[in-house]
């Protein structure tokens, strides 16, 4: 197992590098840090301050690893000093390469090759192990993978304390209660629903019959189709559904398989009323459907 997950975390990482992060939380967290550098550096001197500045790197660890939740788009850089942590912070915004310490990428690259792997008891112990000997870097790799890792387990004998730092950007996407029309007017309730009628009569002339037998031969085609009736199911864009997305993430309940199962069976005929609790995303269900 050991030697198996070695060779794997050297796997891939390539295709994050060459990039730049223009990531919001990113460039607060280097702000961040060079203010409360000066403010260290000014307190040393003698110099009163009104805000604390008896914030360990230890506790900004603690609280990013246990006080937040974790993303598909991660970052870890592996620091002794807030120095170093700057460092590290402005090389990836800026997309350098072959920096040792910093580890970077999406869980949804590795999911559909390691998830098996990376869940497997035996990781969980690899993981210990590198913990005691210290080996960081392969630590941060694994979590950078998907990898679950209790971080609780480095501080077993320290009082650590989670801090104020800052937040995730709210995402800019608007939504409007009321419609709004061609001149970007908002319309009277009692017009919108007149509108809405001839909307859902327009696209139910335009949406094409899609004929499985013929179209459905890859898992390329099979995808579109199964996030195209996602999309009209749950009510959202095409180009908010992913493949690796967990079906949870959508608040998708009972009601919500109910009318997915019977838009599918039009197409695919019975399906089993487990099919949903079986495969967690639309990769796996996709397939279902092509060995089906």
């Amino acid at each position: 197992m050991k030697e198996i997950l070695q060779k794997e975390l050297s796997l891939e990482e390539s295709s994050f590098m060459n990039k730049t992060h223009n990531d919001m939380t990113i460039k607060e967290l280097i702000t961040y840090i060079a203010t409360l550098k000066q403010d260290i550096s000014l307190q040393k001197e003698g110099l009163q301050l009104e805000e604390h500045t008896d914030i360990c790197i230890r506790d900004m660890a603690y609280t990013l690893q246990v006080g937040r939740e974790e993303m598909d788009e991660r970052v870890a850089i592996v620091a002794d000093n807030l120095e170093e942590l700057q460092q590290g912070l402005e090389a990836y915004s800026q997309g350098k390469e072959d920096v040792a310490h910093i580890k970077y990428g999406n869980i949804k690259e590795y999911r559909e090759k390691f998830e098996e792997l990376l869940s497997d008891d035996l990781v969980q112990e690899y993981v210990k192990k590198l913990m005691c000997s210290g080996e960081l870097i392969k630590i941060a790799q694994l979590w950078v993978m998907g990898a679950q890792i209790d971080w609780t387990c480095f501080y077993m004998n320290e009082n650590r304390r989670k801090i104020s730092l800052p937040t995730y950007p709210f995402e800019k996407t608007c939504y409007w209660i009321t419609p709004i029309g061609e001149d970007n007017r908002l319309i009277s309730q009692a017009k919108s629903k007149v509108v809405s009628i001839k909307k859902v009569k327009q696209e139910k002339q335009s949406e094409p019959e899609v004929n499985l037998e013929a179209e459905f031969t890859d898992e390329n085609t099979i995808m579109a189709y199964l996030k195209d009736i996602f999309a009209k199911v749950l009510k959202i864009p095409v180009n908010m559904i992913s493949e690796d997305e967990n079906f949870e993430s959508y608040g998708i309940d009972s009601i919500y398989i109910t009318r997915l199962n019977a838009q599918l069976e039009k197409q695919f005929g019975e399906l089993p009323s487990t099919l949903f609790f079986t495969y967690k995303n639309l990769r796996g269900l996709s397939k279902y459907f092509i060995k089906k």
